[in-house]
C-alpha cells in the first residue's frame, strides 16, 4: 500500500470540522502539511491532525 502525502489549504471552521476528521479514515492518506493565513488556526490544525509541515 503506497501513501499519499497531503498538503491542506485553510484551516478555518468548514474545513476543521469536515475535511481533516474525514482523512482518519483513508489509510493511504497522510497529512503532511496544513497552511492557512492565520497562522494560530495552522498550527492548531497542524498539532490536532498530526502535520509534519505548517506553511
Amino acid at each position: 500500500m503506497e501513501i499519499v502525502k497531503l498538503g491542506i489549504v485553510g484551516a478555518g471552521g468548514l474545513s476543521t470540522k469536515k475535511i481533516y476528521p474525514s482523512l482518519s479514515y483513508i489509510p493511504e492518506v497522510k497529512l503532511e502539511a496544513v497552511c492557512d493565513l492565520d497562522e494560530n488556526k495552522t498550527k492548531r490544525n497542524a498539532e490536532k491532525f498530526g502535520a509534519n509541515s505548517v506553511l
